[in-house]
């Protein structure tokens, strides 16, 4: 089986479960850019509960574009975004050696969508330890009966028999006990090194 995936902001630990599985995948880049999904947004685990971080994006014309050529609106969401992250994991155990380099993706000036995902997925495969090899599909690939690039619909979950959430360390998990599935930043700033025990425990064969 060849794993197949759509580009998203900062994927689920579901999503990252199937990358560490697999050990190599590769990217639809050819697809058509749909709204309420995951490839502007992700989610974080916060003080008042989970909170989703949504990249804002132009609005274009009734034809569908292509998921590489959505351009991000102009507004300060890196700062809020930045923000709501420190804000959120600033006693967790890893984000002051994440942080650094982390925060240069939220300064840096992007234009398009997809490269501010390219940017966040190597940023996240690098501090993962995941040495996962991908590629770009070089023309659409139809969909399939349970096809991996469904997971990226946040409206409408899919159900996915491969993914069984293991329980790991959270910052509010005494105010809100286990979320599971957030943003696996979540898993990174509480786990760091570990992480890929967790992504390796909770994808199901």
């Amino acid at each position: 089986m060849s794993l197949l995936l759509t580009s998203v902001y900062a994927g689920s630990v579901q999503y990252f479960s199937k990358i560490a599985h697999f050990g190599r995948f590769t990217l639809e880049a050819h697809g058509h850019y749909l709204r309420q999904t995951y490839r502007t947004r992700c989610r974080i685990a916060t003080a008042d509960g989970v909170q989703d971080l949504t990249v804002p994006v132009e609005r274009g014309t009734d034809e569908k574009p292509y998921d590489r050529d959505i351009r991000i609106a102009a507004s300060p969401w890196q700062k809020l975004h930045w923000g709501a992250i420190t804000a959120a994991y600033n006693k967790s155990p890893f984000l002051d050696y994440l942080a650094d380099d982390l925060h240069g993706l939220y300064e840096r000036k992007y234009t398009f969508l997809w490269d501010f995902q390219q940017d966040m997925l190597h940023f996240l495969l690098r501090n993962l330890g995941l040495h996962a090899e991908y590629s770009l599909s070089t023309g659409f690939i139809p969909l399939s009966e349970n096809d991996t690039r469904l997971l990226a619909d946040a409206r409408h979950p899919h159900p996915d028999a491969h993914f069984a959430p293991v329980p790991y360390y959270q910052v509010f998990a005494d105010k809100h006990g286990f979320l599971p599935n957030l943003s696996v930043l979540d898993l990174l700033f509480n786990l760091g090194p570990e992480s890929p025990v967790i992504l390796h425990q909770s994808y199901r064969p």
